[in-house]
């Protein structure tokens, strides 16, 4: 019988260095998830802030020209409260919506006072009031939309 004879024994477990290396793989793997989750909810954030300026935009233009081809006097009416705008025409009593729109995502109008709603007023010739419509968005940043009177361009800032 050979006393020097090795006798392999079965390992049970890992190692502290296997331990500390898939963790290490694992905390890489979970920072760069993190990172393109920020990075990709800054883009819909944009998104959303993009597709409400336009459709704003879209709203006023098809309101003015409704205005202009029907010879009607119509309203834009703003509510920041619900984050929506509806466009009607200006008739005695109840005067139902012709569009109603909701602003995208996490995009608020903004306001200062404690204002329920505002309005900008469309003449028979589809000139709207001046004015400016103010959003915000998730990150706190401002969103002019400047209307000028007879200017057929809204201006956004």
């Amino acid at each position: 019988m050979n006393i020097w004879r090795y006798t392999r024994v079965k390992k049970k477990g890992f190692t502290l260095i296997e331990i500390v290396i898939v963790l290490s793989i694992l905390s890489c793997i979970l920072c760069a998830s993190a990172l393109s989750y920020k990075f990709i909810k800054n883009i819909e954030n944009e998104q959303n802030v993009v597709m409400s300026i336009r459709n704003i935009d879209d709203m006023l233009t098809s309101a003015r020209l409704y205005c202009l081809k029907n010879n009607q006097e119509g309203t834009i009416l703003i509510e920041p409260k619900a984050d929506k705008y509806l466009f009607y025409l200006n008739k005695t009593g109840y005067a139902k919506p012709i569009r109603v729109e909701k602003l995208m995502g996490n995009v608020h109008f903004y306001c200062t006072s404690e204002q329920v709603q505002w309005e900008i007023k469309i003449n028979n010739q589809g000139v709207p009031t001046a004015g400016t419509i103010v959003l915000i968005d998730n990150n706190k940043k401002y969103y002019k939309i400047a209307i000028g009177v007879g200017n057929p361009d809204e201006k956004i800032h």
